[in-house]
C-alpha cells in the first residue's frame, strides 16, 4: 500500500480469542523479522527509493480493530 511517497507493509493479525495471546501480542520479535527479511527480499528485486513503514491491523472476534502505523 502506498501513503503519498511511502511505501506501508501492513502485516494484519486475527484473534478469535485471547485464549492464547492478542492479534497483537502475535507479532513476536522473530514474526517482525521474518516481515523485514522479507521486505528486504522484496525490495532487493525492485528499483524503489522512498520511504519505508511498518504497519500492523489487528482484530478480535469483538470487531475491535487496532491500526498502529509504524508499528515497528
Amino acid at each position: 500500500m502506498r501513503d503519498n511517497k511511502t511505501l506501508v507493509i501492513i502485516e494484519v493479525r486475527f484473534r478469535k480469542s485471547n485464549k492464547f495471546g492478542g492479534a497483537l501480542e502475535s507479532i513476536t520479535k522473530k514474526k517482525q523479522s521474518r516481515i523485514i527479511a522479507a521486505t528486504q527480499y522484496y525490495l532487493s528485486t525492485k528499483k524503489f527509493d522512498s520511504p519505508l513503514r511498518f504497519d500492523v491491523i489487528a482484530m478480535s472476534s469483538d470487531t475491535d480493530i487496532n491500526w498502529i502505523k509504524n508499528a515497528f
